[in-house]
């Protein structure tokens, strides 16, 4: 059997999305020798893959291309990829950004992540927006094969589209999340220029993930003499972030905000070991990684109680509504030293990528 990868989720560094294909797909041919995996991309990747079975097709067609072209990007998806897949007799396409060719021409796997276009288009870029809203009802009602990343995302497409995923695949998280020894919390607390006491938010600054006015209020409360740590901002600008940069800037000066951009993977454990609280404020999610991420590293959790983040997060982290109330109240509890965490290690979440990759070579094995 050969397999065709979208491989537009591979090109920028790893974040959500990214790093769940990419795990996914790495434990997926270990699973099976004896299929071939070919990754079709436009542009140059971010990653390399070891396995012998997967094979990077890169286009020779976007040799001098912009991967912020959009509209080569729609022209390589709906025009050019069709004929690949057909031209190298391809069995099944998975896309794992949940948008497929226009014209179908083999089986087709896509994953769910989210329906951000549905519950907050205005956090979108336009360009994405009506890409989105476009092709995806297209993806859905063209795949014969469908599964989400969290049971939130898979009851929202049985609301808009009336159609039952196939099987719900969580994220799992790499094994090196965990909680780091001291030495090693303290090398990366070096490294980065860190206070030794900190609390941490990993996330892309974008509108979606509520930042602005979680940083807002972060400023305030902090500027009344309440009793909190700097806040540590770890991640990369998004899109529509000046507000957000001009606040961080703001924090800055002020000595309460941090600004590390985007680190080495390798060091997030340590950064989230030494951290005393992560927070996750997002208006909405398809699952939250990170969340899980800094559970198993023994790190108290405060976020949004939005359901998808609710399955990353269990019993024992702390919700809030993601309002200016809500977030006010989190904060100020936390400062009054009101919340009591369980730090729990995440050890409620079975999940694994070996047991996500089974459950998609047997989805795709029924497609024979």
């Amino acid at each position: 059997m050969i397999v065709g990868v979208d491989g537009t989720v591979f090109v920028d560094k790893l974040t959500g999305i990214g790093r769940y294909c990419y795990e996914l797909l790495i434990e997926w041919a270990k699973l099976s020798p004896e299929k071939t995996f070919y990754i079709y991309t436009p542009f140059a990747l971010s990653v390399t893959f070891d396995n012998k079975n997967i094979i990077v097709k890169k286009d020779s067609f976007f040799s001098k291309g912009n991967r912020f072209n959009r509209v080569k990007k729609l022209v390589w998806m709906h025009f050019l990829l069709p004929i690949y897949l057909k031209k190298d007799d391809v069995d099944i396409f998975w896309s794992g950004n949940g948008i497929v060719p226009f014209f179908k021409t083999t089986k087709l796997i896509i994953t769910i992540h989210d329906f951000v276009y549905k519950l907050f288009p205005e956090t979108m870029h336009p360009m994405s927006y009506y890409n989105r809203k476009f092709f995806q009802a297209i993806a859905i009602n063209k795949s014969d094969i469908i599964f989400s990343n969290s049971q939130s995302t898979a009851n929202e497409l049985k609301i808009y589209y009336n159609r039952e995923v196939d099987d719900v695949i969580r994220p799992s998280i790499s094994n090196i999340f965990k909680q780091k020894e001291q030495n090693e919390i303290k090398n990366v607390i070096n490294k980065y220029h860190l206070p030794d006491k900190y609390n941490l938010i990993v996330a892309t600054f974008e509108p979606r993930k509520n930042l602005e006015l979680f940083i807002s209020i972060y400023i305030d409360i902090l500027s009344k003499n309440i009793d909190l740590s700097p806040l540590v901002l770890v991640g990369k600008s998004g899109w529509k972030d000046s507000s957000i940069n001009e606040l961080i800037k703001k924090g800055i000066k002020l000595n309460y905000i941090l600004e590390t951009g985007y680190i080495d993977y390798d060091d997030l454990p340590s950064l989230y070991s030494g951290a005393d609280t992560f927070f996750m404020p997002s208006l909405y999610e398809g699952f939250g990684i990170p969340i899980l991420e800094a559970r198993r590293c023994g790190t108290s959790v405060i976020c949004s109680n939005v359901p998808a983040m609710q399955e990353a997060g269990g019993e024992n982290c702390i919700y809030h509504i993601p309002t200016k109330e809500g977030i006010e109240n989190a904060l100020n509890s936390l400062a009054n030293k009101e919340i009591n965490f369980i730090n729990d290690y995440a050890n409620d979440f079975k999940e694994t990528w070996k047991t996500g990759a089974l459950k998609v070579n047997t989805l795709a094995n029924s497609l024979k």
